[in-house]
């Protein structure tokens, strides 16, 4: 008799474990607890970044949703008539937009203690766009983050200086050069682009020739 109610309670809790594990029960726990982490801060954050990169015109709206066991958030677009993926409508500029506007929102969510690492953030950008890009990273250094950013793009370079200039922030400009030898990587100042020297500068190398 000893065996056989052991037997019964072992039964019952596994079918108790095994409905707790049920896809739509873990979906159920997971909307709940990203609803916790899906703050109305997040939220008033996205808009405020989609903004700042000039994103204002598009009806973007942050979402969440649970699916077979999976948690997902998205910017959608908000439209009269359905729109399937938001590359159907936005172009390749306010995608990557969009996408920098999405992770620094969520930046705000981790605190400024946490340094970022961009590489190339304004490919397919305009000017306008990439200047505001290029204030608005200056703009977390000078809220205390440490920022790197890997670029090719020289305009997207200056317009970093210029920002970091205008809000008094320090900044350590650096050439990275591929050397004829194999070498790449390798931190050059005398590899600068000569596109990218003042006048000064490119006189004194002729002359030096």
């Amino acid at each position: 008799d000893l065996l056989t109610s052991n037997s019964s309670e072992l039964l019952v809790k596994t079918k108790a474990c095994s409905a707790a594990c049920a896809v739509a029960q873990i979906t159920a726990q997971i909307t709940r607890m990203r609803r916790k982490v899906l703050t109305t801060t997040l939220q008033d954050s996205l808009r405020d970044e989609i903004n700042a990169l000039d994103l204002g015109h598009l009806p973007l709206k942050l979402s969440d949703r649970g699916e077979v066991g999976k948690s997902k958030v998205q910017i959608g677009l908000e439209a009269q008539q359905k729109v399937g993926k938001n590359s159907d409508i936005l172009s390749e500029g306010e995608k990557r937009a969009l996408a920098l506007a999405g992770f620094l929102a969520e930046l705000k969510e981790v605190g400024v203690r946490h340094g970022i690492v961009v590489d190339d953030p304004v490919s397919s950008l305009d000017h306008a766009r990439m200047e505001a890009v290029a204030k608005r990273l200056v703009k977390e250094a000078a809220a205390g983050r440490q920022v790197i950013i890997f670029t090719h793009n020289l305009f997207f370079h200056y317009a970093v200086l210029e920002a970091a200039k205008e809000m008094k922030v320090p900044l350590r400009p650096e050439w990275i050069a591929k050397h004829g030898d194999g070498r790449f990587g390798i931190i050059d100042e005398g590899q600068q682009p000569w596109i990218s020297m003042g006048v000064s500068k490119r006189i004194a190398i002729i002359d030096r020739k």
